[in-house]
């Protein structure tokens, strides 16, 4: 709770999470590192963190996270190419269009500067709508740089058909 959790049950949940998965690195700065890692889907499914809560801990991370990507920062064709799972795809029925999405579909990427949770937002489209966001750990690196003017192409290098889609795309300068 000390991280700023409001929940304390939610609070035990993720202290426990990190300690299976981190049993030798104990600070702060690492458990923050490592919360911030973990994707809205994820702190949903696996942690039960949800509403108010998780956007209320996404706001506070997004504050004191440290992004290793941008620590230093490093020029963006030594960050690209890359590959990373889109996430928030179970909200807001955007499942149903990332069912929509094959290997090899060309991908935009549209900077949602209305996201209340994430100012560096990057949200991912289909032809067929909006299926999710990128990362926040690269949204914050690359959202300058679509801000700038920058091309990145995005296209979809694996996908998964089930009940909740799953999409890896490949990010790259054009």
């Amino acid at each position: 709770m000390s991280a700023g959790i409001t929940s304390r049950d939610v609070a035990c949940r993720l202290a426990e999470g990190f300690g299976e998965q981190a049993s030798d690195i104990s600070s702060h700065e690492d458990f923050a590192t490592w919360l911030s890692s973990l994707s809205d889907d994820s702190l949903l499914q696996e942690y039960g963190v949800t509403g108010y809560v998780l956007n209320d801990l996404r706001y506070k991370l997004g504050r004191v996270a440290i992004n290793p990507l941008l620590n230093p920062i490093r020029p963006l064709h030594e960050v690209l190419p890359r590959q990373e799972k889109v996430v928030g795809i179970s909200y807001k029925n955007r499942w149903i269009t990332a069912r929509r999405v094959r290997s090899e579909d060309k991908l935009e990427l549209r900077r949602d500067y209305e996201n209340p949770v994430d100012p560096n937002a990057v949200a991912v489209h289909h032809k067929a709508g909006q299926v999710g966001f990128l990362p926040r750990d690269i949204a914050q690196r690359l959202a300058p740089e679509v801000d700038s003017g920058k091309t990145i192409v995005a296209t979809a290098v694996k996908t998964v058909q089930k009940k909740r889609p799953a999409i890896t795309v490949e990010l790259r300068l054009e």
